[in-house]
Parts: C-alpha cells; structure tokens; sequence
C-alpha cells in the first residue's frame, strides 16, 4: 500500500505488532532511522531493530560528515569571541537563530558539547524544529575472535575487548540467542555482612549504606531471592476509623478503610486493642 502524496510505503499494523512489507523493509538504511520513524508514525526504535535484525547498515550523510570538522571550529570560533548562541534563565534554554542552524550538522552529542548544554536539550530542540540528526554510527565487523566472545563474558567486558559499544553488544548477542554471561562483579562485591542488609532496609535505603546505585541493589537482590522490604506508609486515621478497631475482623476494617491489614494490626497493636473474634457477633 503506497501513500500517493509522497510515495512512501505506508507502515501497517496488527494491534500493537507492526507489519514489516518488502517495500518497507526497501527503504531501511536508504535514509536516516529518524526520517523512517516521522514519515511511519512509529519509534525510531522499531525502525532501527528491524534494521539490525536485517542487517542493513545504517544511513550516513557523507556530506555532513566531511563539514563536521568545519562546523565545530566555527563554533569554536564564535565562543572566542563571546557571542552567546544559547542563553539560560534558570533551567529553560533559548536558543538564537544562529544556533538552530546548526542542529543536524553534527551530532547532538558533539553540539551539546560545543554549547555546554545537554545533549537531551539539544535533541529535544531539533526534534520541535523537525531537523533530521546526523548519523555518525559505522557498521561494526564482527570477527570470528570477537563473535566467540559473547556470552563468554559480560557484555562491558566484550565490549572493551572489542571497541564496539555494549548496547551493540547485547544487540548482536541477542540476534544470535545466547545468554548473556554472568557478571563475576557480583560475587566480588556482595560479601555476606552486604547481603545480610538486603531485605532487612529498602532497596533505596541499602543503596545509601551500600554505596552502590538503587538499581543494581534490586537487581542483585531479586538474583539472590530476597524479599523486597516495603517503605512503610504511614496511615492517616480519623476518629471513626479508630473507633472501629477491633469491632470487626482486620481484614474487613483495611478494605473499608483503604489501607493493607498489617496497617490495621499495627494500629490496633500500638492502641493496644484486642482483635476482633467471632464470638463479639453474639455479644
């Protein structure tokens, strides 16, 4: 099915799965992942799996590499002489009209740098200005040395031994379907006076003893199958809810209420208020 207006493949779908046609799958690496993604409809991300998955390599505007050089001394230039292409009031960036000429020159990587700004700002504004991105991204070769690698060790590691990056890494190693190595960074670091404060304190709580990031404290504590310990909330409790401990069953008092039962039994224990039993119907 073609769009008449621009004779672009129109991107099909089945609920949520897209329906990849031949013609489609034609137009990846011919243009940029992000041109693909804007005229579809769909995440730059779904253009570019399939890509990979297709092995197509990427789209690379040759013209605008060879004026990466160019552009970044002229920004250099223009700081030189303190002409101000962004300027900020307190987190809100403006940008000058001399700066949005350059979005999509060089990458935004290397324009955030140039301009002290986020990278996340400076896509974000190419993006409002629908100004497609400078692809940099080279095709990797894989060897037979480096492609026996994977799953071998973990992802950062193959990816310092080879030079290619670890999301191209896990992506080349989950293409092929192997598992993914165990990190040895685990059993180096979780002594047993570490473990024994997982589950016992909040995983955000065990990140700040611990000194290592939330995230790699759940993850680790879900490999060692320990129950996650709760932040507790506290429960704000009116005058009729208080009234009402201990004349029904807790677990009819926390659906009423809103709030788990261990929240009422703790209440009612702290009050010193004796559970509710059967026979207090007949009373």
């Amino acid at each position: 099915m073609l769009n008449h207006n621009n004779a672009v493949p129109v991107m099909s779908r089945n609920g949520r799965n897209l329906l990849w046609s031949e013609q489609c799958e034609n137009l990846l690496g011919s243009v940029s992942d992000e041109s693909l993604a804007n005229q579809w409809g769909v995440a730059r991300s779904c253009v570019t799996t399939r890509r990979v998955q297709l092995q197509v390599p990427p789209f690379v505007c040759q013209e605008k590499l060879g004026k990466t050089e160019e552009v970044i001394s002229l920004l250099e230039s223009l700081k030189n002489i303190d002409v101000a292409l962004v300027t900020r009031s307190g987190r809100n960036i403006h940008w000058s009209e001399q700066a949005d000429t350059f979005l999509g020159l060089i990458t935004d990587k290397a324009l955030a740098k140039a301009l002290g700004i986020a990278r996340s700002s400076v896509t974000a504004r190419r993006l409002l200005l629908d100004v497609p991105a400078l692809v940099t991204q080279q095709d990797y070769v894989w060897t037979e040395e480096s492609l026996s690698l994977l799953g071998t060790k973990t992802d950062i590691e193959v990816a310092k031994l080879t030079g290619i990056g670890p999301n191209s890494v896990a992506r080349k190693r989950n293409l092929l379907n192997i598992a993914c190595a165990p990190d040895t960074r685990f059993d180096e670091s979780w002594t047993p006076e570490r473990k024994a404060v997982l589950g016992n304190v909040t995983d955000l709580e065990a990140s700040r003893i611990l000194g290592f990031h939330p995230a790699y404290v759940s993850r680790c504590r879900r490999e060692l199958k320990i129950k996650a310990k709760r932040p507790y909330r506290e429960v704000i409790w009116t005058e009729e809810q208080i009234a009402l401990l201990g004349k029904m069953h807790d677990s009819k008092l926390a659906a009423l209420v809103g709030v788990r039962e261990k929240d009422v039994q703790y209440k009612r224990s702290k009050l010193e208020i004796a559970s509710f039993t059967s026979t207090q119907n007949n009373v």
